[in-house]
């Protein structure tokens, strides 16, 4: 993956194809075509070479799933008390690559961003009652799902970011690491004093609705690094994905809503 120039004024741009087992060799777009980079340098102009760059190895038959330049995702929905709703509005999600549209993603408003508070607040009474074995062992099914439709959101997330697709496969691949591994930590009380006077235990308990607000550069491991620990303590979650990412979460939330109770 090299880049020859940021493409400033639609300077032509030399990618070097690197495919998935390490095969590499130069080319000037795919099956040849040269690949007109238009855009300012920086991240945008950066993102469109690197997205162009896993767009030429997939187009050349070096991987069987292909992601092609036209995709366009089709109806996309957030996620309030266990049900699959439209937002409010919408906003486009772009393919750095093509700087074309390929969805419109639910966005709400202040009324459903009470909605889903709302939810998880009542969700949490019994949620936080459940035992931590309990909590644990639906935590670890979802770690199964993602792992199970890890390729299509490996995909989701190069579309809509640019990163490589190696790349992405690695971050969904290590997020499936992290939940299993989070997932595991056992949270017992723990005796911090104790003398004729009496004793001191450190006892953790949930604290009520989360928000998990999750940037653009690593949208699958951080919204993991932030819902899993505070689910296994008990806790219910309001996600906010980064708006320029969000295809690749929300369709990590379908396995999360799936799987935990409505609301959680």
């Amino acid at each position: 993956r090299r880049e020859e120039g940021l493409g400033r004024g639609g300077r032509e741009v030399e990618v070097r194809r690197v495919g998935l087992h390490g095969h590499a060799g130069w080319s000037r777009g795919g099956g040849g075509r040269a690949l007109p980079l238009r855009g300012a340098p920086g991240r945008g102009a950066i993102n469109r070479t690197v997205a162009y760059c896993v767009q030429c190895y997939l187009l050349s038959g070096q991987v069987k799933r292909v992601v092609h330049a036209g995709w366009v995702m089709k109806a996309v929905h957030m996620f309030i008390g266990g049900q699959a709703v439209k937002g409010a509005t919408t906003l486009p999600v772009i393919n750095p690559a093509t700087e074309q549209v390929i969805a419109q993603c639910p966005r709400a408003d202040s009324a459903q961003l009470n909605a889903a508070v709302a939810a998880a607040k009542a969700a949490f009474p019994a949620w936080s009652q459940t035992t931590m074995d309990a909590r644990r062992a639906l935590l670890m099914k979802i770690a199964d799902g993602v792992e199970a439709r890890g390729n299509d959101i490996a995909e989701m997330l190069t579309l809509e970011q640019g990163k490589p697709l190696a790349h992405a496969m690695g971050e969904v691949a290590g997020s499936v690491f992290f939940i299993r591994a989070l997932a595991s930590i056992e949270l017992h009380d723990k005796v911090l004093a104790e003398d004729a006077g009496g004793k001191f235990i450190e006892h953790r308990t949930p604290l009520g609705v989360v928000a998990a607000i999750t940037p653009w550069n690593f949208p699958i491991s951080l919204i993991t690094v932030k819902a899993i620990p505070a689910l296994l303590a008990g806790n219910t979650i309001v996600a906010k994905p980064a708006p320029t990412t969000p295809l690749s979460s929300l369709h990590m939330a379908e396995v999360f809503n799936q799987l935990l109770p409505a609301g959680v």
